[in-house]
């Protein structure tokens, strides 16, 4: 009686330990569809900003003037931030 009673419960253990590792699998799976489905996502979205990007720099023809007036604009406030600093020293 006691026998059957342990092998009983061995056997209850050893059904639990597969049904763990059957749910383990199954949650791997799981996650790695979630991932694989994001990182696809992401890439689309990535490739239609660079598309618009490119787009957008290549109709704008004025940019390259604006960006080197910004540059200009940039540098000059940048000289007098530092002749400021070197006037307070």
């Amino acid at each position: 009686m006691n026998e059957k009673i342990n092998k009983e419960r061995e056997e209850q253990s050893i059904r639990m330990r597969e049904e763990q590792k059957v749910r383990l699998n199954s949650n791997v799976y799981l996650v790695y569809h979630v991932l694989r489905e994001n990182k696809r996502k992401l890439r689309q979205q990535l490739e239609m900003n660079l598309r618009e990007m490119q787009e957008a720099f290549l109709n704008n023809r004025d940019s390259v003037h604006f960006r080197e007036q910004d540059a200009k604009m940039l540098l000059a406030s940048n000289n007098n931030f530092l002749c400021d600093i070197k006037r307070t020293m």
